[in-house]
Parts: C-alpha cells; sequence; structure tokens
C-alpha cells in the first residue's frame, strides 16, 4: 500500500511538471500583437474616413492630406506621410510630446490638429477639424487607451463629442470650461458638460485641448 501511494505521489510531480512546460495560445498571441502597435492601413483608414467620409481602400491618402509638422519654436515644414503618422502615434504615448503632427485636408481650409494628454488611468488624445479661415471647431473625435469603460470611455462618444463642435477658437486664451452641474471647474470661453462619473478623465480632455490646441498657434495665426 505505502510502495502504491509512493508511485501515485512522484507520478503526480512528474506529470505536473510536464504540464508547466507546454507553452500557451495566450502567450504567443500576445507576443505578436502588442497594444496599439503601429498598423499603417489601420491609420491610414482612420485619417481618411476622418478627412473623407467616402474614403476606402482603392484612394490614396496622399490624394486627400498635405502632411507637415510643427515644433515647439512654430516652425513648420511639410514630411511624408508614414512619418506624420508614426509621429501622430508615437505621440499618444508620450508624456511631453516637442512635434505635433499636421493633416491639411487638401482643396478646403480645414486641418485635422491632433492633441494628447492624460486621463484618469493613461494616455488620451483626440484628433481635432479646424477651419483654419474661421478658426471654428467643425469635428472632434476622442480616444483613449484605458479610461473605464460606461464612465470615462464615453469621452469617445457623440454625447460629448458634440459639445465642442461649432467653438471658435481663441490662440490667447483656455478655450473650454468645464462644468458638473452648476459649478464650474475649469475656466474657459466655451461651456463643457462633465463626463457623467468621469471628472477626472473630463479634467484630462478639457486640460489637453486648452494646451494642446496652443501649440498650434503659428500655424493658425
Amino acid at each position: 500500500m505505502k510502495r502504491l501511494l509512493l508511485l501515485v505521489f512522484f507520478g503526480s510531480i512528474v506529470l505536473g511538471c510536464d504540464k508547466k512546460q507546454i507553452p500557451t495560445k495566450q502567450t504567443s498571441v500576445s507576443v505578436l500583437k502588442p497594444s496599439y502597435g503601429f498598423h499603417l492601413d489601420a491609420l491610414i483608414d482612420e485619417f481618411g474616413k476622418l478627412a473623407d467620409s467616402t474614403f476606402n481602400d482603392s484612394k490614396d491618402l496622399k490624394s486627400i492630406l498635405n502632411f507637415k509638422v510643427i515644433d515647439q519654436n512654430g516652425n513648420i515644414k511639410p514630411i511624408g506621410m508614414e512619418k506624420a503618422l508614426k509621429l501622430y502615434l508615437s505621440n499618444t504615448k508620450d508624456n511631453t510630446p516637442e512635434v505635433y503632427p499636421i493633416f491639411e485636408i487638401k482643396n478646403t481650409s480645414k486641418a485635422i490638429l491632433p492633441v494628447f494628454g492624460k486621463g484618469l488611468w493613461d494616455k488620451i488624445w483626440a484628433k481635432v477639424i479646424v477651419d483654419r479661415k474661421t478658426l471654428k471647431v467643425v469635428q472632434i473625435e476622442f480616444d483613449h487607451k484605458g479610461e473605464t469603460p460606461g464612465l470615462g470611455a464615453n469621452m469617445s462618444k457623440v454625447e460629448f463629442e458634440s459639445q465642442f463642435v461649432g467653438s471658435v477658437l481663441s490662440l490667447e486664451s483656455s478655450n473650454y470650461a468645464l462644468y458638473k452641474r452648476d459649478e464650474q471647474l475649469m475656466s474657459g470661453n466655451s461651456k463643457i458638460d462633465v463626463i457623467s462619473g468621469a471628472t477626472i478623465t473630463s479634467k484630462g480632455a478639457i486640460e489637453m485641448l486648452n494646451k494642446g490646441l496652443l501649440k498650434y498657434k503659428a500655424y493658425l495665426d
């Protein structure tokens, strides 16, 4: 009986060791698909549809956009499409971007101006379409890396984004004020209501826009 118990005990140890050595599919998938890496085709589609709702795989992004970059001193120069998209993606991860990409929509006075900031948990960013002649915000799309679903993640819903559309930018002062019911949390020119249950994310979004859009002052002047 003792000999039988010993055999069962040692057999279970051997089987346990064998199981630990078998690699899992989950590990290999996470290596092959890192979180928000550089996917050129996806970014081309993203910016193409933002600039032109009829954009598809048969169209060339370079036919509808010009690509430029602006540095902290206001110097502006043209760059290639791939460099502009890589810079955009890099800035979504960078705490203090030093240069910003500009995506000019050809045959219009509009440009897509990305801004970058910090939410409650991680990086947030937005693509703002501005009419350079009127300084009016035509469209805006927020995105984030890890805000809370149903709360801060609602920054990318139309209910929040639509509040910014039609506002006219000032290049000298904060553009957006944040309110929670009747209480003013941040000062600015245009009133924005806080995302319900996500005050910190809302503050991050407003600060990102107020500071980030001023990075384009030399371009918009």
